[in-house]
C-alpha cells in the first residue's frame, strides 16, 4: 500500500493513484523507479495529438521493463475512446466477430476444421447446409473418435470454449451429459462445434494441455496492410484455453524474427522465468519457424476485412509449422499488448496516425464501441447525479436565505437558473439511460450476458 508521501511523488508526475491499473503496476514492481523528466517529456508529447489528459503511469512502467524512455506509448483510454472508433467502423464488428462466417469472408483453408454450425438457432453442416437437429446429432456421433470443442460463435478471448466429448452414443460438454437440443439454450442458439487443433511440439511445449496462439496485430495504413507486433498466449493449471486464469496465464513477446523473449508475464505483468504450473523453462522456446510467412498470413487475411483498420489476430503454429487460423478480434488492452511486446504500438507511425486520428475524429465524431459507450454513459449517469445532489443543495440552501432576506430578486433569480441547469441535466441523464436501455436490449448484450455474470464474480472474489 502507498504511504501518503509516495502518493504525493506520483501525483505529482500526474499519475492517477487511484486507478485499478496504477494499483496493479505498483504492486508487480513496475513504478519503482521514477523520472519527473519522463512525465515532462509524455506531456510536450501529446499536447498538441489529443485533447485527452495523458497518464505517464504507463511510460513509466514502460521504463521500468525495458530501462528505455519513449513517449509513443498509447494509454487505454485515448486508444478506446479516440483512435479505435477512427480506424474500426463498430457497427461492423460484431459481423466480423462471428466465428461462423470466418470461412465465407476469410476464405482460408488453414484455419481450424469445423464439424458443426448452429447460427440463430439453426443447425448447419461445415460447408453451410441447414440440416435438423437429429442429423446434426448424426455428425457429431459420426466424429466419436476426434477430439472436438464447442465455442460460442459470437464471443472471444476463449470465452465460453470447453470439450466436447461423444460416450456410448451420448453428448457431453465437459463432463455435463446434454442433448443436440439442450445445446441450444446453453448456448444461445449461435456456437461452432470444431477438431482439436493438433499444434506444433514447440509452442505445446510450456502447456501441452491448451491450444497457445500467438496474438498477432495488424495495421491498415495508407493502402498497405502492416504487421505491428505479437505476442504469445500460453494456457495454465490443465485448462485447454490459452488464456484460462489471466493472473498466471503468461504471455511472452514475440520478436520481429519470430524469436520469444526469455520470460513470460502475467495480463497483471508478474514476471516468469518458468511457466507457474508446468514449470517448463520458457527461455528454452525455439523461434517460429518460417515466421514471415505467419506475418504474411494475417496481413492477407486482412485483406478481407473492409471495415476494420487494426485487427488482433489468434494463430496457431500447427504440426507442419504453418500457421493455423483461430479467430479475430477487434479490441484489447493496448497498455499490455505495448508493455509485453516492448515497443509503443504504431511506432514510428504515431505522429501521422494520431495527426489523422485528430482531424477524422473532431470532424466525424466517429461511434465508440459498445461496451465503451456503456462505460460512458455510466461515467455520464454518475456525474450528472452528483451536480443534481449539489444544485439541490445550493437552492435548498437559496431557499433558506430567501426567507430571512428582504432583497431576495437576486436569489430567486439564482434559484431559477439553478432550476434551468438542473432540468437540462435530468433530460442529459434520461438520454444516457435510453441510450443504455436500446444496448441492452441488443443481441450482443444478451449473448454475452453470462460471460458478464462470470466477470463480476471472480471480481468479487478478488
Amino acid at each position: 500500500m502507498l504511504n501518503q508521501s509516495e502518493r504525493k511523488r506520483y501525483r505529482e508526475l500526474g499519475m492517477r493513484t487511484q486507478k485499478g491499473v496504477f494499483k496493479k503496476w505498483y504492486k508487480a514492481g513496475l513504478l519503482k523507479k521514477i523520472d519527473k523528466e519522463l512525465a515532462e517529456e509524455v506531456k510536450d508529447y501529446w499536447k498538441d495529438k489529443t485533447e485527452k489528459y495523458i497518464d505517464p503511469t504507463l511510460h513509466t512502467a514502460f521504463m521500468n521493463i525495458t530501462g528505455r524512455k519513449d513517449a509513443r506509448l498509447i494509454t487505454t483510454g485515448l486508444y478506446h475512446y479516440e483512435i479505435m472508433p477512427v480506424l474500426n467502423d463498430y457497427s461492423m464488428t460484431e459481423y466480423y466477430g462471428d466465428k461462423n462466417i470466418y470461412d465465407l469472408v476469410l476464405g482460408t483453408s488453414n484455419s481450424a476444421i469445423t464439424v458443426l454450425r448452429n447460427i440463430r438457432g439453426k443447425y448447419f453442416d461445415k460447408d453451410y447446409n441447414n440440416i435438423g437437429p437429429e442429423e446434426a446429432k448424426q455428425i457429431l456421433l459420426n466424429n466419436v473418435e476426434k477430439g472436438l470443442i464447442i465455442k460460442p460463435s459470437k464471443s472471444n478471448n476463449g470465452l465460453g470454449i470447453k470439450k466436447l466429448n461423444i460416450l456410448d452414443n451420448e453428448i457431453y460438454v465437459g463432463k455435463k451429459r446434454i442433448s443436440i437440443y439442450q445445446l441450444l439454450d446453453e448456448y444461445k442458439g449461435n456456437f461452432i462445434i470444431q477438431e482439436m487443433l493438433k499444434q506444433h511440439p514447440n509452442m505445446a511445449a510450456p502447456h501441452p494441455d491448451s491450444v497457445n496462439t500467438i496474438r498477432m496485430i495488424t495495421f491498415r495504413w495508407k493502402n498497405d496492410i502492416r504487421y505491428l507486433m505479437a505476442f504469445a498466449r500460453f494456457g495454465s493449471n490443465g485448462d485447454i484455453r490459452d488464456n484460462a486464469t489471466v493472473d498466471i496465464s503468461p504471455r511472452v513477446g514475440v520478436k520481429d524474427n519470430g524469436e520469444f523473449f526469455e520470460y513470460g508475464v502475467s495480463q497483471n505483468l508478474e514476471k516468469f522465468t518458468h511457466h507457474p504450473t508446468t514449470g517448463y523453462d520458457i527461455s528454452k522456446l525455439e523461434p517460429i519457424p518460417n515466421y514471415d510467412e505467419f506475418k504474411q498470413f494475417v496481413i492477407n487475411r486482412h485483406k478481407n476485412l473492409l471495415h476494420v483498420d487494426v485487427v488482433s489476430w489468434d494463430i496457431a503454429v500447427g504440426v507442419d509449422g504453418k500457421p493455423v487460423f483461430i479467430e479475430a478480434n477487434f479490441k484489447g488492452s493496448i497498455s499490455f499488448y505495448q508493455l509485453v511486446t516492448q515497443k509503443p504500438f504504431f511506432g514510428d507511425l504515431t505522429e501521422e496516425v494520431m495527426e489523422y486520428v485528430k482531424e477524422e475524429y473532431n470532424s466525424k465524431n466517429p461511434v465508440l464501441e459498445k461496451s465503451y459507450i456503456r462505460r460512458r454513459n455510466k461515467i455520464q449517469a454518475t456525474n450528472d447525479r452528483k451536480k443534481h445532489e449539489e444544485k439541490d443543495k445550493i437552492i435548498a440552501d437559496l431557499r433558506k436565505e430567501v426567507k430571512t432576506n428582504t432583497y431576495s430578486n437576486e436569489l430567486t433569480d439564482k434559484i431559477s437558473k439553478l432550476k434551468s441547469e438542473l432540468r437540462s441535466l435530468k433530460k442529459e441523464n434520461e438520454m444516457c439511460k435510453k441510450e443504455n436501455k436500446k444496448l441492452k436490449q441488443s443481441s450482443s448484450w444478451k449473448v454475452t450476458a453470462p460471460m458478464r455474470k462470470v466477470s463480476s464474480l471472480i471480481k468479487k472474489k478478488k
